[in-house]
């Protein structure tokens, strides 16, 4: 068998994807977090705060006080990480259906949280003790900019709500369609009703009630959404598949005339087996979307085979385990490859055993 060279680049364009899902993934995972955490620390708070009563008082009041800060920082951090969230689903949905607008929307959602903690509530409705029965007698400053940075947050959550409906009925997701559709009528409605049932905020027990339920439906979704596109993740673009492989390809076209095909001419290989890495990189696109060039329909089983085990191999350093030459069932020669370039030298001579089951 001529040597075989190594690809120190099929290594590093791998490793270079990996890290690139692994931190999409990660800032996927802000948003999932952001909506609970919320939640769990508002509950926490109506039912330990002192002097609190959350059947009249609205959450955003939770920023005053002594212990004020907590939900300060609670609408701070959940707002970070949504911005993490609209990261994440710019590097994953991009490009394609709600990819600019979907992140941008979430992000602007994200960004108003952060100002209704750095823009506090005033004191009304009894709280803290000695405040106002009802309205703010003075609004200031900060009080019209937490009101705006509120609207911020709902509109662009709407919004956001809208983008995905059209985003999921594209992708055949009906089920997520509907509920992101479903969102974002909601949401609206029951802004509506509060302002009704409150005589315009005179009356606050059915405003906290109703703002409470708009915050846990819209941050539940949001979380939700991301769950669902951190689940479904994959490149939108050129694929684990294709960056990895092309390195490979051309090593094989390089060498086809000595007798290196992945079946193996020069090991003794089955000659129908030896199909060409360069002939299903080139297919790679189009055989995802069924479509072939030059090789037929019968091809694509065989090319499918490639871009698995070519695909296998180079995640397998992302679970911890061995790249070994033999582990990739239709492509030795790319197995091999992989192996020297995780142990920086060269892979003990002979032919490749066959995979376990093959």
């Amino acid at each position: 068998m001529p040597d075989i060279p190594r690809m120190p680049a099929v290594e590093g364009r791998a490793m270079s994807t990996m890290r690139e899902q692994r931190l999409t993934r990660a800032l996927l995972t802000c948003g999932a977090v952001a909506g609970p955490l919320f939640v769990l620390v508002v509950v926490i708070q109506d039912y330990t705060r002192a002097d609190f009563d959350p059947r009249r008082q609205p959450l955003s009041m939770l920023s005053l006080g002594d212990l004020g800060w907590i939900q300060i920082v609670n609408f701070v951090a959940t707002g970070l990480l949504n911005i993490a969230f609209a990261a994440g689903l710019w590097r994953a949905l991009r490009p394609g259906r709600g990819g600019t607008w979907g992140p941008l929307l979430i992000g602007a959602y994200g960004i108003g949280l952060v100002a209704a903690g750095v823009f506090r509530f005033e004191p009304a409705w009894g709280y803290p003790p000695g405040a106002p029965q009802g309205l703010p007698d003075d609004p200031g400053l900060g009080y019209i900019l937490h009101g705006a940075a509120f609207g911020v947050v709902f509109v662009s959550l709407v919004a956001a709500c809208f983008v995905f409906t059209r985003h999921f009925a594209v992708r055949g997701e009906r089920g997520w369609a509907l509920y992101c559709a479903a969102t974002g009528v909601a949401l609206p409605a029951l802004y509506l009703l509060a302002g009704l049932l409150s005589d315009g905020g005179e009356n606050s027990r059915p405003l906290s009630l109703l703002l409470r339920a708009i915050a846990f439906l819209g941050w539940g979704w949001a979380a939700a959404l991301a769950v669902r596109v951190r689940g479904s993740h994959l490149p939108t673009g050129r694929g684990l598949f294709e960056q990895v492989t092309e390195v490979g390809a051309q090593v094989v076209a390089d060498h086809a005339q000595g007798g290196l095909g992945t079946g193996g001419k020069g090991d003794g290989g089955n000659p129908s087996d030896q199909v060409g890495m360069g002939e299903a990189v080139q297919s790679g696109s189009d055989q995802r979307s069924g479509h072939t060039e030059g090789g037929g329909e019968h091809d694509t089983p065989r090319r499918a085979a490639v871009q698995h085990d070519v695909a296998a191999a180079v995640q397998a350093p992302e679970r911890g385990l061995r790249i070994e030459a033999h582990s990739v069932q239709h492509t030795p020669l790319v197995g091999e490859q992989l192996a020297q370039a995780q142990d920086g030298g060269d892979v003990a001579a002979g032919p490749p055993r066959a995979h376990e089951g093959k």
